[in-house]
Order: C-alpha cells, then sequence, then structure tokens
C-alpha cells in the first residue's frame, strides 16, 4: 500500500517566516540539473521547499513532493516516485509501479528508467523535490536515486533536502555546474532577514537581544515568534543570557516546554514517537479521548506542527521539537514501550506493515513483532505486498520467535528462496516440519490450519525452484486445500497456479489449462495483474506442446505485452517472455528470430528466478541455436555453464535433462562416438528407459532423453535399440497429446525403421510427419536431423497419397538440401494465408478477424515472411513471393 502522507508536503501556516532571497536562489537553479539543500536540522530546508513548491504550483509547473525514510528500498522508492509524479499530473500510468497487484518482485534500475520515461515523455517542467534524503540507506535506492539525477530529462529539476549527502554522486555534476547548492550558512536569516521577521513581533528594545541569541538559525527564530505570540518571551527571561547555537536550541525548547500543561507535555512525549499523528492515531496511542481538545490548545505551535496536504489530517512535528520530547519519552520506558505497542498495532491494521514492525521492534516486543507479521498473511505476504516487505519481516525473525510462531520459520524459507539459497530454504523447511511435527502442532493456532497450508505452499515453491515433480500426495492436498472454506482469493491463486504448473510439466495438459484459468481469475478477483501474466506463459506453454502454434503465439504476446504495459521494470517477465518466444521461433525455423530473443538468456538466468519449464526451453533452444550458429564448442561451452548453474542451485533435475542436451548436440554435430561416451557415462541411457515409462517424469525430460538417445542409436546404427525407446516415449506422448514430442519422435522413428529395412512403414510414417508439420508449422523437426532424411523425402514428394503431403514433403527436401535458402524459402501454411491477404491490400485488423487470429500473430507471420523473402515492407514482399511462385 503506498501512503499519501509520503508524498503530503507540508501544509505551511500564513505567518510563516518568508526566505525571498532563498526563493530567488531556488528559482535561478531551476536551469541546472540538480538543487542540493545541505544543512543539520533546524535550518527550515523543508520550510523553504514548501514555499518554493507553491510558487512552482502558480507559475504552472508540475510539482511532485516525497518525504524519505529508512524503509524506502530501491522497490519501495520506484514505485512512490510514480506515485508522486502521477499525483502531481505527469501520468505514470505505463510503469507499471501504481497499484499493488502491478508492481513486480523485482523493481531494479529499470524502474527508474520507466519513470524517467514517463517524465520526459509529459514535456511540461517537472520539479521533483525529495525531504530528508540522508534518511535513505539502502544501496539499492541510493543507486537509483543516483540514477534519477543522472539520466533526468531537460524538463525533470530534481530538489533535495538533507542533513547531510548520504552517498549520491553529485561530483561530477557539480564540476560540469548542474548542482545548485544551498548550504547552512546560505539557510541562516541574515540581520536583515531577522529585522523583517522579527518587527512587530518583538518590541524594539528585545530585537538585538533576540537577534543575538538566535544567530539567524530558522528554528530559534521560531520558536521565539511562538513565545513572542503568547507573551512569554520576557516572562522567561529569554533574553538574559546569549547562547551559542547548540545551546540555543536546546534552552528554547525547554522554554517552550515550561509553558506546556502536564496534558500537553504528555501529549507531546507520546506523538513524538511516531512518524506523523492524527487525532485517531493519537487517541489509540494514549489510549485517550482528547488529543484534538489539546491540539486546539497547541495551535500556536503550528508552525512547529505543520500538517501534511491533501487534507489527510495528519501532522509531522517539526525534526528538533520531535527529538527533544521523544528524549523525555524515553525517561518512562514502560509508557514508551506501551505507545509503540499500540502504534505497531494500529499501523498493521491500516496495512503500513513496515511502519508496524518498526514500532513493535521499537517495543522491543519480539512476539508482537512476529504476531503482525503473521496477521499480515504470512508468506502470502511476497504475494500481496511484494518481497521488500517479506525481506524487511524476515530480518526481524529470531530462533526464538520461529519456535513460538512456526509460521515465521517459512517466512525465512520464501525468502531463501526467492533469493536462489535452496539448499538453505530446504533445510529451514525441514526444520519447521521437524519442530512442528509435520505441520501438525502450531503453539498460536490450535488446528494449524495456517501451518499446514503455508507449509504445503513452502514445499510447493520449493519443488517448482528445485525443478521437482510433486508427488501425487502433494497434489491431493493441494486439490483439498482448494475447498478450504477460509482460503481467500491469493490462497487459491497459489494453489491452481502451483497444480497449472505441476500439471503442465507431467504433460496433464486439460487440467493444467482448467487450473491457470482459475488462477487468472483469482489473481484479477484481487487485483494481482502480475500473477495473471505468469499465466498466460503457462498456458502458452500448454499450446505450444500441444502443437497449437496460434494459440501458443497468442497467449505468449498477451503475456509480454502485460509485461511491457505494467512491469517494464521487472526483467524477469521479460526474460521468461524472450524465453518462450524463442522457443517457439525455433520449431518454427525462425532461426534469426530465436538467435535474436536467446542474445542474453544464458547470463541473465545466472541471477533470474526460474523453474523446471523456463530452464528446459531456455537451455533446450539456446543449445541448437549456438550449435548453427556458433559452432559445436561453443554450445558445449553454453552447457558446461548451465551444468555449473544447476549444481550451484541443486537443480539436479536438471543435470539429466543437460547431459541430453550435450549428447544431442555431438551426435547432431557428426560426433557419435563421443555422443555415447558421455550417454554412458552419465547414465543418460539409463534415464532414457526409465523415463520413457513416464514414471516421475515431466514430458520435456521424456521428450529430451529419449529424443537424445534414439538420434543416438541410429547414429550408431543401432535401430532396433533406438525403436524400443522411441516406442515406449510415443506411447507416452501420444496418452498425454504431446504434439510435439510426437512429431520429434516420429522423425526419428522413420530413420530407425529405414535404417531396419522396413522402407514402406517408413515412408507411410513420414506422411504423418508431413501432416503433423503442416498442422503446427514446426518445421525444425524434421531439419533438425538433416541429409539422413532426404531421400526419404523426395520420393515422399512423389508417391504420398495426398497432394497436400506430396507438396509439404517437397518443401521439407527443398529446405533440407538448401534450396530453399538459395531459391525457394519454405513458408507455413499460415503464412501462406496471411500472403495471400496481404496480397488483396488488406490491413493487419482486418486481415486478423479474417483468419480468426490476433493482430500480434498475423505482425508475428509478418516477421517470418520478411525474413523469407528477404524484404523490408508488404510491396517488397509481394514483389518477391511472386518472384518465387508463392503468389500468382
Amino acid at each position: 500500500m503506498l501512503l499519501k502522507t509520503k508524498i503530503s508536503a507540508p501544509r505551511q501556516a500564513v505567518a510563516l517566516l518568508s526566505r525571498p532571497r532563498l526563493l530567488e536562489c531556488l528559482s535561478a537553479g531551476r536551469s541546472r540539473r540538480v538543487t542540493l539543500l545541505e544543512a543539520p536540522a533546524g535550518f527550515g530546508k523543508t520550510t523553504l521547499l514548501a514555499q518554493w513548491r507553491e510558487l512552482l504550483l502558480a507559475e504552472g509547473v508540475q510539482v511532485a513532493w516525497l518525504t524519505l525514510d529508512v524503509d524506502d528500498s530501491g522497490e519501495r522508492l520506484a514505485a512512490y516516485l510514480a506515485f508522486t509524479l502521477q499525483e502531481a499530473g505527469v501520468d505514470m500510468s505505463a510503469t507499471g509501479l501504481l497499484k499493488d497487484g502491478q508492481r513486480g518482485s523485482a523493481a531494479g534500475t529499470l524502474a527508474v528508467h520507466a519513470v524517467l520515461h514517463a517524465a520526459a515523455r509529459a514535456r511540461q517542467e517537472i520539479c521533483l523535490i525529495l525531504d530528508d534524503v540522508e534518511r535513505v540507506t539502502s544501496a539499492d535506492a541510493l543507486g537509483q536515486l543516483d540514477t534519477l539525477i543522472r539520466y533526468a530529462a531537460e524538463n525533470l529539476h530534481v530538489a533535495l533536502a538533507a542533513r547531510a549527502n548520504p552517498g549520491l554522486s553529485l561530483s561530477h555534476l557539480a564540476l560540469i555546474g548542474q548542482v545548485s547548492h544551498i548550504d547552512a550558512g546560505s539557510l541562516r536569516f541574515t540581520q536583515a532577514e531577522m529585522n523583517a521577521c522579527l518587527q512587530g513581533a518583538v518590541s524594539a528594545h528585545d530585537l538585538g537581544g533576540v537577534r543575538e541569541q538566535t544567530q539567524g538559525w530558522p528554528v530559534a527564530l521560531q520558536i521565539s515568534l511562538a513565545l513572542a505570540a503568547q507573551e512569554l518571551l520576557r516572562e522567561h527571561g529569554v533574553l538574559r543570557n546569549p547562547l551559542s547555537q547548540t545551546v540555543a536550541a536546546k534552552y528554547f525548547t525547554e522554554e517552550l516546554v515550561r509553558g506546556l500543561t502536564e496534558p500537553q507535555r504528555e501529549f507531546l512525549c507520546d506523538v513524538s514517537l511516531l512518524d506523523s499523528v492524527s487525532v485517531e492515531l493519537a487517541d489509540h496511542v494514549r489510549e485517550a479521548h482528547d488529543s484534538a481538545q489539546i491540539l486546539r490548545g497547541l495551535e500556536y505551535l503550528s508552525a512547529l506542527m505543520p500538517p501534511l496536504e491533501e487534507a489527510t489530517g495528519h501532522l509531522r512535528l517539526h525534526p528538533m521539537l520531535r527529538e527533544h520530547f521523544a528524549m523525555l519519552a524515553e525517561r518512562q520506558p514502560a509508557r514508551c514501550a506501551r505507545v509503540h505497542r499500540r502504534a505497531a498495532q494500529w499501523l498493521a491494521d491500516v496495512q503500513d506493515l513496515l511502519a508496524a514492525l518498526r514500532h513493535a521492534k521499537a517495543a522491543g516486543d519480539k512476539m508482537l513483532t512476529g504476531a503482525l507479521i503473521l496477521q499480515a498473511g504470512g508468506v502470502s505476504i511476497w504475494i500481496r505486498h511484494g518481497m521488500q516487505e517479506v525481506i524487511a519481516a524476515q530480518r526481524l525473525i529470531d530462533e526464538e520467535m520461529i519456535a513460538a510462531m512456526p509460521r515465521l520459520g517459512l517466512i525465512r524459507a520464501i525468502v531463501l528462496i526467492k533469493q536462489s539459497r535452496l539448499h538453505e530454504a530446504r533445510a529451514q523447511y525441514d526444520r519447521v516440519a521437524t519442530a512442528t511435527r509435520g505441520f501438525s502442532q502450531d503453539p498460536t493456532e490450535p488446528g494449524a490450519t495456517a501451518l499446514r497450508r503455508e507449509g504445503l505452499f513452502i514445499l510447493s515453491m520449493l519443488m517448482i525452484y528445485c525443478c521437482l515433480p510433486l508427488t501425487d500426495a502433494h497434489l491431493s492436498s493441494l486439490a483439498q486445500g482448494l475447498h478450504d472454506p477460509a482460503a481467500e482469493d491469493v490462497e487459491l491463486a497459489h494453489h491452481k497456479t502451483v497444480l497449472c504448473v505441476t500439471h503442465l510439466q507431467s504433460g496433464l495438459f486439460a487440467a493444467a489449462w482448467r487450473y491457470g484459468e482459475e488462477a487468472a481469475a483469482h489473481c484479477l478477483a484481487f487485483g494481482s495483474i502480475y500473477g495473471a501474466n505468469f499465466i498466460d506463459f503457462h498456458t502458452g506453454s500448454i499450446a505450444m506442446a500441444r502443437g497449437d502454434t496460434q494459440e501458443a503465439l497468442q497467449r505468449y504476446e498477451r503475456g509480454r505485452r502485460k509485461s511491457r504495459r505494467h512491469f517494464p521494470h521487472d526483467a524477469g517477465l521479460g526474460l521468461i517472455g524472450n524465453v518462450l518466444m524463442a522457443e517457439l521461433d525455433l520449431e518454427c525455423n525462425a532461426l534469426g528470430n530465436a538467435k535474436r530473443r536467446l542474445s542474453q538468456v544464458i547470463t541473465r538466468l545466472r541471477d533470474a528466478e526460474a523453474w523446471f519449464e523456463i530452464y528446459a526451453a531456455a537451455y533446450g533452444a539456446s543449445a541448437e541455436v549456438y550449435l548453427l550458429d556458433r559452432g559445436l564448442e561453443e554450445s558445449l561451452a553454453m552447457l558446461d555453464e548451465a551444468h555449473a548453474h544447476a549444481q550451484r542451485l541443486g537443480l539436479a533435475k536438471l543435470v539429466p535433462l543437460l547431459d541430453a542436451l550435450r549428447v544431442a548436440s555431438l551426435t547432431l554435430a557428426g560426433e557419435p562416438d563421443r555422443a555415447l561416451r558421455v550417454a554412458e557415462r552419465s547414465a543418460t541411457r539409463f534415464a532414457a528407459a526409465g523415463l520413457a515409462e513416464g514414471e516421475g517424469a515431466s514430458w520435456r525430460e521424456v521428450e529430451c532423453l529419449a529424443t537424445a538417445w534414439v538420434r543416438l542409436m541410429a547414429r550408431h546404427g543401432r535401430y532396433q535399440e533406438g525403436m524400443r525407446v522411441c516406442d515406449a516415449a510415443l506411447a507416452y506422448g501420444r496418452s498425454r497429446g504431446v504434439a510435439r514430442m510426437v512429431l520429434r519422435l516420429n522423425v526419428l522413428a522413420v530413420m530407425c525403421q529405414e535404417g531396419m529395412g522396413e522402407h514402406a512403414e517408413a515412408l507411410e510414417r513420414m506422411g504423418e510427419v508431413c501432416a503433423e508439420v503442416a498442422r503446427t508449422g514446426y518445421l525444425r523437426a524434421v531439419l533438425r536431423e538433416g541429409a539422413a532424411l532426404g531421400a526419404l523425402l523426395a520420393e515422399a514428394g512423389r508417391v504420398l497419397a495426398e497432394e497436400a503431403l506430396r507438396r509439404q514433403a517437397c518443401d521439407l527436401h527443398a529446405l533440407l538440401t538448401g534450396e530453399a535458402v538459395r531459391q525457394r524459402p519454405v513458408f507455413s501454411p499460415r503464412e501462406l494465408d496471411v500472403l495471400q491477404q496481404l496480397d488483396r491490400g488488406l490491413k493487419d485488423k482486418v486481415i486478423a478477424r479474417r483468419l480468426g487470429v490476433s493482430e500480434h500473430a498475423v505482425r508475428f507471420h509478418l516477421k517470418n515472411i520478411y525474413a523469407k523473402t528477404r524484404s523490408h515492407g508488404r510491396l517488397e514482399a509481394l514483389v518477391r513471393a511472386r518472384e518465387l511462385g508463392v503468389l500468382r
């Protein structure tokens, strides 16, 4: 939840000290990139910027305000930057940072780039004011502030107020004259300014004494004016002793306290422990109902307790005032702890979890801290609020708290999972399981219902991230959780997403599709476009495996479109979309597109969250593209790196698949003997035989290991041995409707049958292959095997019964032999449909409607058509298609 109070400037009193000299300095600095107000507390930095803000607004400048604090991580900072600029009138909707459900688990520097892009697009002059910058401690947040300042467009001016620079890189900008620096000396009132502001408030007799004692220190002048307004200045002997700046602060504050009643003093002590205060919050923490009355009695201090803007009803004590009364409050530790505890509960109730935890920690109440974490949702906090809150919560958890509230141990586990520290995460999960007797005993809940549900949640995440299949018992438990009447949309969305992924991996596509669609509905019900985004990729993977190319393309494009629109900062989503689209490109033999999408995938996978489906798609497609584009050794080096990554993260499930990809690369590169040594050394042979029965395997494992082994056996002339594995794997693939696997295996079966002398059977199966290639557009399944199929394809082009199949066989033969590359490209049936519609002069939208596909699908096919015709536009493509004889 984004709080309005953080983006609200203090609403200043009419009689506040005016600083025309400094306001002119601020206005003069607008031509530079940055203004830095740097001075200790009490020098009026916030007051001055608030006055300047009013002047800028009057000139029509869009002004955004953000007060920073210690809880601001990189992700949180980016979200608040977008929030405050949006409130100032700058359209930030395209950044994807404005809604809880739209913020991803990793914001990063790209989030600030999105904010900068949106600000630059606005074109109007924008001033972004950042107050209390010295409170930022996160290296990530400081890095994002540096990025913000370094790349700010000409229409964006950044004004910073800080007691000291927390480490921002401003020296280079200062050297080139792009920093307007206003320090404590400049902020101090001159004698003429003091005379002007004290005129009429202090007698001529006392004027010199006040000037001497305040020494131009803004907060001291504010206190002097407040005392003068109450006729307390001389009564308390303010003018008797000249004071230094430090002593003046203490002296004036003490004199102010002396004029307060005891209830007012206690009130200020209590609320000084809060970042900001409203009447309702003050009543709650004080367990009283007189806060409004007390505040009315303190109106003469309004300059030191300015209200926040936007009618929030919140006040913020001046830092010096707050520090003094907080020091007094600490003299009563029991009362102080009680205020912190009640503030923590209030803030938790309004979903400000970070502030609530900060107060619980200040109260020294670990059990309250744990209870608030569980109240906020336990492990589901990361779905509701993002990883920043989960990480902040996890830092406060210790073993004593976990012993009392074992669900907190699962919070620690989810953080470790998200940080890819999977060994540690599993160990943490096992410790909680042991301590709670298999998640059956929870001291905080008699039935341990939430503990069991969250234990299942963590185990599911571990299995998915460790690339392990879920057992039938686990799947049954997840399914039972769907009928829990207490389950909310966020829990149902997670459970059904897990079920979608596990059924997808197992090749149980009908159930996977159903769970995916239901999970997407739950995500949208609680506003999580982010969760629904993942479902598009999961269901697209189902369509791809089924050979439904158009559906896969539409799902992938929809997911990528959402990613670009709502989460441009989330590199992980972009990576997933690129991997899946590259795999589809490769299947359709769009090698240029696949190569482009995979250019940085392996490097980015080192630090990205991923699961088995993504790893398998990325490494499988990359191994083949590297082999075609860079050669065998580069392909093997990439697989070595992937193997090291799998071992580092404990992804044992990936190792046989990577070994099979190595065998495949060696075999396809013409080194079958070397491939056989690798296969025998890595036990791929035995894994392939067992996986062909489908026991505990994913469809991708069965496909990868079986095809690698069958191809290897065919190249070694061991056709019968290869055919036995092929038949078993085909039975598995057909029973599950895995069209891609069936197509790949049928191609290899053709090779084995031909090798065994079963020519008629091989030719008949080649007809099935041609029919499936025509349906799916998966050309690569045939082209991958090279010249071994050339003669049979040529014969199929002459003797197959159906003309369409003969034509498909001829096209494949031409592509295999290289003639298509030199002369006539092979177009998929859908590409031919698009070309025909294009020839009629139709636009993308009309073509999409006529063919029953999306506009994105039409554009996808156009890209392939342009690549195959080596053209750069529609007209050129049509001319080239006619030259090739594709169009008449």
